[in-house]
């Protein structure tokens, strides 16, 4: 029998209490922009999504940016001198107001709604092929939004697909241990899928950006949902 890890990725699926906010939010459009080849993650920006999901599966849970609701964590090993990663959120309630701070001249890049898809749940394992099939066919219904001061900047998001990467679980605090899933050390092969948003850097200043996206065939009940403020302060 073979089961998925929807329940594990940072999208986790939620109840039906949820406040559903697809008022806010626009269908990802059929067909839209990939940064490279689709099927095996190679583009601009694949490689910094197999990036991105090294950086937060690795970290263990106390200090992880993902369990963070103020942005206290966000500096925590940043990987990429090229930009500043920005994260979802595991909680309840998939929200979360956050504050940070940045240089100037820096670019901001992370996911309104991404998939990591391994082995780990699947029983006997399946191919690469397969894994990147299941993680596309839960974008299927994906909604998202990005805003940047109050302007919808949907421009910036791509749907990005990651080249084969595999990660290292730490031996103890690790997020597949915090729900209560018994495994560590190397995962592989892993793959991503989902809409990523590249913010060129923002002028000096004050900024909010809101992170939201859902994934669900009926969009007053979402079964993942992902509503994300950031605050961000960029020195002059």
């Amino acid at each position: 029998m073979r089961t998925t890890k929807r329940h594990v990725s940072w999208i986790f699926i939620l109840t039906s209490s949820l406040l559903a906010f697809a008022a806010l939010l626009s269908r990802a459009p059929i067909g839209a922009a990939d940064n490279g080849k689709r099927e095996d993650g190679q583009g601009k920006f694949a490689g910094w999504t197999a990036e991105w999901w090294q950086w937060v599966l690795e970290l263990p849970v106390p200090g992880n940016p993902l369990f963070d609701e103020t942005g206290e964590n966000a500096y925590n090993s940043q990987p990429n001198p090229k930009a500043f990663y920005l994260v979802g959120v595991i909680n309840e309630s998939g929200s979360a107001t956050r504050h940070i701070t940045i240089p100037s001249g820096t670019p901001l890049f992370g996911p309104l709604i991404n998939i990591e898809n391994d082995n780990i749940f699947y029983d006997p394992p399946v191919s690469v092929p397969q894994l990147r099939a299941d993680a596309a066919a839960l974008l299927e219904t994906a909604l998202y939004e990005l805003t940047i001061d109050g302007d919808s900047r949907n421009e910036f998001v791509s749907r990005i697909k990651s080249p084969t990467f595999d990660y290292i679980l730490p031996v103890e605090d690790n997020i597949y241990q915090f729900f209560g899933v018994d495994v560590a050390g190397r995962i592989k092969p892993a793959v991503s899928d989902g809409y990523w948003f590249y913010i060129p850097s923002l002028a000096p200043g004050e900024h909010t950006i809101k992170i939201g996206g859902q994934i669900g065939a009926d969009p007053e009940n979402p079964d993942f949902i992902v509503d994300i403020t950031y605050h961000v302060y960029v020195t002059p």
